[in-house]
């Protein structure tokens, strides 16, 4: 329940200016935060063995919002127009970790997987990127 109404504000927050997908990049730079995109459908098992094993759980649930943008993308309803077109799949589900303006691809995740390893992915994709920030300083 309070994922589903984080993530209404954030599809009422950038549907108000420019595309969803620019509104989610100038988020995730003014906040310095990663941007973590989901592509789903509503039909997948593995989406939705995800959303409930994995993606709900309270401290997996903390670190996304602590440190990413999080969008989900639905293949099924969505504009694809929406997407850069090299982001765009329909392998579902398919978690995208990007960079800040969404320009460079850190991390790709096909299909589901288990809770402490998607959560591994989650700690060591920020780890890094934020060891590669400090260098380039």
């Amino acid at each position: 329940m309070r994922l589903s109404i984080i993530l209404f504000i954030i599809i009422l927050f950038t549907s108000l200016n420019g595309s969803i997908f620019d509104r989610v990049i100038r988020k995730a730079t003014k906040e310095k935060k990663l941007i973590l995109l989901e592509i789903y459908s509503e039909y997948c098992p593995h989406t939705k063995h995800m959303r409930i094993k994995v993606l709900r759980k309270g401290d997996i649930l903390k670190y996304i919002h602590k440190y990413y943008i999080y969008y989900r993308f639905n293949i099924d309803r969505d504009d694809k127009d929406i997407l850069p077109k090299s982001l765009y799949t329909e392998r579902t589900p398919t978690y995208y970790f990007l960079s800040s303006d969404g320009k460079e691809l850190l991390e790709e995740i096909i299909g589901e997987m288990k809770r402490e390893d998607f959560k591994y992915f989650l700690i060591e994709t920020y780890k890094d990127w934020l060891e590669e920030q400090k260098k380039r300083k």
